[in-house]
Protein backbone atom coordinates (compact mmCIF):
# COMPACT_ATOMS: atom_id res chain seq x y z
CA UNK A 1 0.00 0.00 0.00
CA UNK A 2 1.17 3.43 -0.36
CA UNK A 3 3.34 5.27 2.17
CA UNK A 4 0.50 7.79 3.92
CA UNK A 5 2.86 9.27 6.73
CA UNK A 6 4.29 12.09 7.19
CA UNK A 7 6.38 13.46 4.55
CA UNK A 8 9.68 15.80 5.03
CA UNK A 9 9.30 19.31 5.48
CA UNK A 10 11.20 19.85 2.74
CA UNK A 11 9.18 17.53 0.14
CA UNK A 12 9.23 20.13 -2.65
CA UNK A 13 12.98 21.12 -2.57
CA UNK A 14 15.43 19.51 -5.07
CA UNK A 15 17.39 17.01 -3.47
CA UNK A 16 20.00 19.12 -1.77
CA UNK A 17 21.35 18.18 1.18
CA UNK A 18 24.94 17.67 0.69
CA UNK A 19 23.68 14.79 -2.13
CA UNK A 20 23.00 16.69 -5.62
CA UNK A 21 21.52 20.46 -6.76
CA UNK A 22 20.34 22.18 -9.75
CA UNK A 23 20.12 20.08 -12.82
CA UNK A 24 21.00 21.42 -16.11
CA UNK A 25 19.18 19.99 -18.60
CA UNK A 26 21.06 21.70 -21.68
CA UNK A 27 23.77 19.16 -20.70
CA UNK A 28 22.06 16.21 -20.83
CA UNK A 29 20.06 17.47 -24.51
CA UNK A 30 16.70 16.31 -21.98
CA UNK A 31 13.78 18.63 -23.21
CA UNK A 32 11.67 18.67 -20.15
CA UNK A 33 8.32 20.11 -21.86
CA UNK A 34 8.42 17.20 -23.93
CA UNK A 35 6.58 13.89 -23.15
CA UNK A 36 8.44 10.74 -22.18
CA UNK A 37 7.18 7.93 -23.22
CA UNK A 38 8.69 4.63 -21.34
CA UNK A 39 7.23 0.67 -21.69
CA UNK A 40 8.12 -2.27 -19.11
CA UNK A 41 10.66 -3.99 -21.15
CA UNK A 42 10.19 -7.68 -19.54
CA UNK A 43 8.25 -10.53 -17.29
CA UNK A 44 4.50 -9.98 -16.64
CA UNK A 45 3.70 -5.97 -17.40
CA UNK A 46 6.00 -6.16 -20.52
CA UNK A 47 5.07 -3.37 -23.00
CA UNK A 48 2.77 -1.69 -20.67
CA UNK A 49 3.45 1.85 -20.62
CA UNK A 50 4.98 4.05 -17.79
CA UNK A 51 4.31 7.49 -17.48
CA UNK A 52 6.87 10.11 -16.62
CA UNK A 53 7.05 13.33 -14.57
CA UNK A 54 6.24 16.52 -16.33
CA UNK A 55 8.06 19.36 -16.39
CA UNK A 56 12.06 19.78 -15.33
CA UNK A 57 12.21 17.85 -11.99
CA UNK A 58 13.12 14.09 -13.14
CA UNK A 59 15.54 12.77 -15.55
CA UNK A 60 13.99 9.17 -16.58
CA UNK A 61 16.44 6.63 -17.06
CA UNK A 62 15.82 5.82 -20.99
CA UNK A 63 14.63 2.39 -22.33
CA UNK A 64 17.17 1.08 -23.90
CA UNK A 65 19.84 1.91 -20.47
CA UNK A 66 17.08 0.33 -18.28
CA UNK A 67 16.88 -2.67 -20.21
CA UNK A 68 21.00 -2.74 -20.32
CA UNK A 69 20.60 -2.50 -16.61
CA UNK A 70 18.02 -5.40 -16.19
CA UNK A 71 20.41 -7.54 -18.54
CA UNK A 72 23.20 -7.06 -16.54
CA UNK A 73 21.43 -8.00 -13.51
CA UNK A 74 20.13 -11.00 -14.98
CA UNK A 75 23.85 -11.79 -16.21
CA UNK A 76 24.71 -11.71 -12.79
CA UNK A 77 21.96 -13.45 -10.60
CA UNK A 78 22.32 -16.62 -13.79
CA UNK A 79 25.49 -16.93 -12.11
CA UNK A 80 23.96 -17.34 -8.78
CA UNK A 81 21.44 -19.53 -9.95
CA UNK A 82 19.15 -16.62 -8.06
CA UNK A 83 15.73 -15.19 -10.22
CA UNK A 84 14.56 -12.03 -9.10
CA UNK A 85 11.73 -13.24 -6.88
CA UNK A 86 14.67 -14.28 -4.59
CA UNK A 87 15.33 -10.52 -3.74
CA UNK A 88 12.82 -9.45 -0.62
CA UNK A 89 12.09 -5.94 -2.39
CA UNK A 90 13.12 -3.41 -4.99
CA UNK A 91 14.23 0.32 -3.60
CA UNK A 92 14.07 2.59 -5.73
CA UNK A 93 15.89 5.96 -4.77
CA UNK A 94 15.24 9.22 -6.57
CA UNK A 95 12.81 7.11 -7.69
CA UNK A 96 11.38 9.72 -10.26
CA UNK A 97 8.25 7.80 -12.81
CA UNK A 98 9.21 4.72 -10.52
CA UNK A 99 10.09 3.11 -14.00
CA UNK A 100 13.37 1.09 -12.15
CA UNK A 101 11.06 -0.22 -9.71
CA UNK A 102 8.33 -1.31 -11.51
CA UNK A 103 10.25 -2.86 -14.29
CA UNK A 104 11.76 -5.14 -11.21
CA UNK A 105 8.33 -6.07 -9.95
CA UNK A 106 7.81 -7.23 -13.12
CA UNK A 107 10.50 -9.33 -12.98
CA UNK A 108 9.18 -11.27 -10.20
CA UNK A 109 11.09 -9.12 -7.28
CA UNK A 110 7.53 -9.37 -4.52
CA UNK A 111 7.80 -5.52 -3.31
CA UNK A 112 9.11 -2.13 -3.90
CA UNK A 113 9.89 1.16 -2.19
CA UNK A 114 9.94 4.48 -3.62
CA UNK A 115 11.65 7.15 -2.19
CA UNK A 116 10.33 10.30 -4.22
CA UNK A 117 10.78 13.97 -2.51
CA UNK A 118 8.91 15.85 -6.06
CA UNK A 119 5.18 16.45 -5.33
CA UNK A 120 4.45 15.70 -8.84
CA UNK A 121 6.72 12.70 -9.50
CA UNK A 122 4.66 11.35 -6.05
CA UNK A 123 1.42 11.76 -8.00
CA UNK A 124 3.13 10.37 -11.21
CA UNK A 125 4.17 7.45 -9.50
CA UNK A 126 0.61 6.69 -8.07
CA UNK A 127 -0.59 6.63 -11.07
CA UNK A 128 1.75 4.75 -12.59
CA UNK A 129 0.76 1.83 -10.09
CA UNK A 130 -2.64 2.40 -10.46
CA UNK A 131 -2.47 1.80 -14.46
CA UNK A 132 -0.31 -1.50 -13.70
CA UNK A 133 -2.19 -3.17 -11.58
CA UNK A 134 0.39 -2.93 -8.54
CA UNK A 135 -0.61 -0.79 -6.08
CA UNK A 136 -0.65 -3.33 -3.00
CA UNK A 137 2.85 -3.92 -4.17
CA UNK A 138 4.14 -0.63 -3.98
CA UNK A 139 5.08 1.61 -0.87
CA UNK A 140 5.87 5.24 -1.72
CA UNK A 141 8.05 7.00 1.05
CA UNK A 142 7.65 10.93 0.55
CA UNK A 143 11.37 11.92 1.51
CA UNK A 144 14.64 12.96 -0.24
CA UNK A 145 16.98 10.01 -0.41
CA UNK A 146 19.48 11.38 2.20
CA UNK A 147 16.71 11.99 4.94
CA UNK A 148 15.15 8.14 4.39
CA UNK A 149 18.56 6.56 4.36
CA UNK A 150 19.70 8.38 7.86
CA UNK A 151 16.24 6.83 8.73
CA UNK A 152 16.96 3.29 7.37
CA UNK A 153 20.71 3.56 9.19
CA UNK A 154 18.52 4.60 12.36
CA UNK A 155 16.50 1.62 12.15
CA UNK A 156 19.40 -0.60 11.75
CA UNK A 157 20.80 -0.02 14.80
CA UNK A 158 17.67 -1.03 16.57
CA UNK A 159 17.26 -3.74 14.80
CA UNK A 160 19.65 -6.41 12.33
CA UNK A 161 18.48 -8.37 9.71
CA UNK A 162 18.04 -11.54 10.59
CA UNK A 163 20.33 -14.53 9.37
CA UNK A 164 19.85 -15.74 6.08
CA UNK A 165 17.51 -12.29 5.30
CA UNK A 166 16.53 -12.33 1.90
CA UNK A 167 18.43 -9.30 -0.10
CA UNK A 168 17.34 -6.09 -1.20
CA UNK A 169 17.70 -4.86 -5.06
CA UNK A 170 18.12 -0.69 -4.57
CA UNK A 171 18.65 1.27 -7.49
CA UNK A 172 20.06 5.05 -7.31
CA UNK A 173 19.75 7.40 -10.14
CA UNK A 174 20.06 10.87 -9.34
CA UNK A 175 20.40 13.94 -11.18
CA UNK A 176 23.67 13.59 -12.79
CA UNK A 177 25.29 17.37 -12.42
CA UNK A 178 25.89 18.04 -9.22
CA UNK A 179 25.59 14.84 -7.07
CA UNK A 180 27.81 14.12 -4.30
CA UNK A 181 28.55 10.67 -5.03
CA UNK A 182 30.41 9.87 -2.11
CA UNK A 183 28.10 11.21 0.26
CA UNK A 184 26.10 9.23 -1.60
CA UNK A 185 27.39 5.78 -1.26
CA UNK A 186 28.54 6.51 2.46
CA UNK A 187 24.76 6.79 3.11
CA UNK A 188 24.10 3.04 1.29
CA UNK A 189 27.31 1.53 3.02
CA UNK A 190 26.02 2.75 6.61
CA UNK A 191 22.95 1.12 7.63
CA UNK A 192 23.17 -2.46 9.19
CA UNK A 193 19.61 -3.06 8.35
CA UNK A 194 19.47 -3.97 4.53
CA UNK A 195 21.06 -7.68 3.94
CA UNK A 196 23.94 -9.14 3.02
CA UNK A 197 23.96 -10.47 -0.82
CA UNK A 198 22.11 -7.52 -1.30
CA UNK A 199 22.76 -5.49 -4.72
CA UNK A 200 23.11 -1.98 -5.14
CA UNK A 201 23.26 0.20 -9.03
CA UNK A 202 24.42 3.93 -9.43
CA UNK A 203 24.15 5.64 -12.68
CA UNK A 204 26.04 8.47 -13.07
CA UNK A 205 27.27 10.29 -16.20
CA UNK A 206 30.98 10.15 -17.58
CA UNK A 207 31.36 13.68 -15.85
CA UNK A 208 30.73 13.40 -12.14
CA UNK A 209 30.34 9.74 -10.41
CA UNK A 210 32.19 8.01 -7.47
CA UNK A 211 36.06 8.12 -6.57
CA UNK A 212 36.82 4.85 -8.54
CA UNK A 213 39.83 4.44 -5.32
CA UNK A 214 37.55 4.42 -2.52
CA UNK A 215 37.12 1.34 -0.63
CA UNK A 216 33.92 0.89 1.52
CA UNK A 217 33.29 -1.01 4.36
CA UNK A 218 30.40 -3.07 2.97
CA UNK A 219 29.79 -1.99 -0.74
CA UNK A 220 31.81 -4.13 -2.83
CA UNK A 221 32.62 -3.28 -6.71
CA UNK A 222 31.39 -6.23 -8.88
CA UNK A 223 31.29 -4.24 -12.27
CA UNK A 224 31.22 -0.87 -14.71
CA UNK A 225 29.37 0.09 -17.79
CA UNK A 226 29.11 2.78 -20.03
CA UNK A 227 26.53 3.49 -22.77
CA UNK A 228 27.31 6.83 -24.04
CA UNK A 229 27.58 9.43 -21.05
CA UNK A 230 25.76 7.23 -18.83
CA UNK A 231 27.84 5.16 -16.63
CA UNK A 232 26.21 2.44 -14.08
CA UNK A 233 28.45 1.02 -11.53
CA UNK A 234 27.12 -2.27 -9.61
CA UNK A 235 27.60 -2.91 -6.11
CA UNK A 236 27.23 -6.22 -3.72
CA UNK A 237 26.53 -5.81 0.18
CA UNK A 238 28.82 -7.62 2.12
CA UNK A 239 28.42 -9.35 5.29
CA UNK A 240 29.61 -7.79 8.58
CA UNK A 241 33.39 -8.12 8.20
CA UNK A 242 33.52 -10.35 5.25
CA UNK A 243 36.43 -9.01 2.90
CA UNK A 244 36.33 -5.35 4.87
CA UNK A 245 39.15 -3.01 3.62
CA UNK A 246 40.92 -1.00 6.79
Amino acid sequence: MFFQGKPHPETQKPETAGLTAKRTWLVWGFCPTLPVRMRIIAGELKSRAVKAPEGAGTRPTSDRVRESIFNILASLLSRQDMPFGSFALALDLFAGSGALAFEALSRGVPRAVLVEADREAQETIRTNARSLGVTGRVDLERYRTAHYLKRLQEAGQAKQPEPGAAPWLIFADPPYAETDYDALLALLDSPVSIPPGSIAVIEHSARNGPDPDRRWTRLEPVSEHAWGDTRVRVYRYRADGEGKHP
